[in-house]
């Protein structure tokens, strides 16, 4: 009895889930609202409040599902490769093609690293997302580590850094068509910083 009802709330959350990320798409963050979410989902607004006390708490639970997610995806790309600049390499293609891919989770990302209403996350929430973000990050910072052992910490730290602002810049431009204005793609762009970064690490 127990696990059927466990089973149920599972399945409510994600119903609940599917549809704030369908009313997210068309409204925005700031434009969603418990009562959209509600209608969205076919259930009344006080049917979601015993999974979730608002917005805000569906918007955290669906960044952290996609940040458990990204970091699958790019820890296995990384183990994939023995090489230190190849497991590098294949770890940034990772993050560069999960986001790639899925616009929607890549903007849901960014709306909280912009700071937007980022106060109405809470402080727990906030670190909760933070620590799933630099848990990516680590992978990146492992590779380069591997790649380049002379390296102090504190300079692996500003690579890792230097790579992640190097991927968002890159991403924004693909979802913004930018790339095609420049007359590149963004894997070249992301090729080409890989490259400068193997070269600077020593490789």
């Amino acid at each position: 009895m127990q696990q059927h009802q466990s089973q149920e709330i599972i399945e409510r959350r994600r119903k609940i889930l599917e549809a704030a990320e369908r009313v997210f798409k068309r409204s925005g963050i700031e434009g969603a609202s418990i009562r959209k979410i509600a209608r969205e989902a076919g259930v009344t607004t006080g049917a979601i409040y015993p999974y979730f006390d608002g917005k805000e708490e569906i918007y955290a639970e669906l960044l952290s599902e996609s940040l458990g997610r990204l970091y699958l995806q790019v820890a296995e790309a990384a183990g994939r490769v023995a090489d230190g600049v190849g497991a590098l390499q294949a770890a940034a293609a990772a993050f560069y093609d999960y986001y790639a891919k899925r616009i929607f989770e890549f903007e849901l990302g960014f709306h909280l690293f912009a700071g937007v209403k980022r106060s109405s996350l809470g402080k727990n929430r906030d670190r909760k997302l933070n620590s799933k973000l630099i848990r990516i990050l680590d992978v990146l910072a492992v590779c380069i580590k591997r790649a380049a052992p002379h390296l102090s910490d504190s300079a692996v730290s500003s690579e890792r850094n230097s790579l992640f602002a190097a991927l968002s810049g890159i991403l924004t431009l693909v979802h913004t068509g930018r790339t095609k204005v420049i007359g590149t793609t963004g894997q070249k762009l992301l090729e080409h910083h890989i490259n400068s970064l193997a070269i600077r690490l020593g490789q």
